[in-house]
């Protein structure tokens, strides 16, 4: 069956959203990453020092920390171009591309407008270990797609659990979620010919673990490319989906750090 028809075309983007809606776990909890009997024993209290003793070398460098601890944010969108400053990146979209309005995320997000900005809703509701979108473009005929969901992965953890979590652990959790949600929605739906790897991708200059999903449908190909990136304990899935001809490498260079 050749793609010639918009109906056709329906079918293959409502399959890109659904695999990337999929790949964050739906909406669902993230479970503890730790169990508390894997949690190291505390250390031994020792004597409190005089604190005239104590060296002020060590408030110092906690408001030098202070300073360079960045907010968590959804992200700006500006002439085409999306700018993260938390997760210290920039995207330009190809030409043809529109992002979605902070309304319509609003509405993907099931967000309701109770007087909070788009920000603060936003990360209040992530404090619920659920997933959901910070960004989202598409092309007019739908066969392309970029999008970044983020998950708050030590939200309702204990201090000891947040001190014993690395970001390797964080983003290995949100990647073993993900590929198992995507495996599961391929074989659910029938399309048993999906190749889904887990990978490693060179992104802003650096090996990242990834996602690579193939699927041939009709007589063409889903091509998609998940990116996992950490921060503060937000791991965002920055995505790119596209059918036809896989222009996922070129879609993923479009994405520059901020310096």
């Amino acid at each position: 069956m050749r793609i010639t028809s918009g109906k056709s075309a329906a079918v293959l983007s409502a399959l890109m959203l659904a695999i990337s809606i999929t790949a964050c776990g739906g909406g669902s909890p993230i479970p503890s990453l730790v169990e508390k009997a894997d949690l190291p024993e505390p250390a031994a209290e020792e004597p409190a020092k005089d604190s005239a003793e104590a060296p002020q070398e060590a408030d110092t460098a906690e408001e030098e920390e202070a300073e360079e601890t960045q907010t968590f944010t959804a992200g700006t969108v500006e002439s085409g171009v999306y700018t993260n400053a938390f997760y210290g990146l920039t995207y330009t979209v190809d030409s043809d591309m529109i992002y979605l309005t902070e309304a319509q995320l609003r509405r993907e997000n099931g967000m309701r407008d109770e007087g909070e900005s788009f920000d603060e809703e936003l990360d209040r509701l992530l404090s619920g270990g659920r997933s959901y979108v910070l960004v989202e473009a598409t092309n007019g005929d739908e066969t392309k797609l970029f999008d970044i969901v983020c998950t708050n992965v030590i939200a309702g953890l204990s201090d000891d659990e947040r001190k014993s979590i690395t970001a390797a652990d964080m983003i290995a959790r949100v990647q073993d979620l993900s590929f198992k949600n995507i495996t599961n929605y391929f074989e659910n739906n029938g399309l048993r010919d999906a190749v889904i790897e887990n990978t490693t991708i060179d992104f802003l200059g650096e090996e990242r673990p990834a996602i690579s999903v193939e699927c041939p449908i009709y007589d063409t190909r889903i091509h998609q490319r998940i990116i996992f990136l950490e921060k503060d304990g937000y791991v965002a899935q920055l995505m790119v989906s596209c059918y036809g001809d896989d222009t996922s490498a070129g879609m993923l260079s479009r994405a520059q750090a901020i310096n």
